[in-house]
């Protein structure tokens, strides 16, 4: 199992832009814990790379995915990359897909401008910025926090 999950996270690693893309950002933040969150967590480790694979095709679903376990590490399943997980709810809110609402303006406002220091938050654009032009063939709307 867990050489068929290290395959998976490496195929996506692969297949996917190098931009915000790196072993680290899918790779287990440790062995999932025992017993409470220990299935949670081997679920997110088997469809984690599905989710990042659609994130870069401009799937809403697999952005938010994305984005909340950059920020959450989802049991312990992967580790926590606050930057990374803000760039992408700044790509989310500003892809204009249709599914975009209320509660993603929230999840940045609370997990990311409330937590970030000013030169994160600058980081966290330029990195939404780079993300975003490989998602979308074209450059990010300017955003401001």
């Amino acid at each position: 199992m867990r050489r068929a999950l290290l395959a998976a996270l490496l195929l996506a690693v692969a297949l996917a832009p190098a931009v915000a893309q790196t072993p680290e950002m899918v790779a287990p933040a440790s062995e999932c814990p025992q017993p409470d969150a220990y299935r949670s967590c081997e679920q997110t480790r088997e469809t984690l790379p599905g989710d990042i694979a659609r994130a870069w095709k401009g799937d809403y679903q697999g952005q938010r995915n994305v984005a909340f376990c950059l920020l959450t590490g989802c049991d312990d399943s992967i580790r926590v990359d606050r930057l990374t997980g803000c760039a992408w709810r700044i790509v989310i809110v500003q892809s204009g897909a249709s599914e975009v609402d209320q509660s993603d303006t929230l999840n940045l406002d609370v997990n990311c401008a409330a937590k970030l220091s000013r030169t994160e938050k600058q980081a966290a654009v330029a990195k939404a910025a780079t993300i975003y032009k490989k998602v979308y063939g074209r450059a990010a709307p300017k955003f401001a926090w």
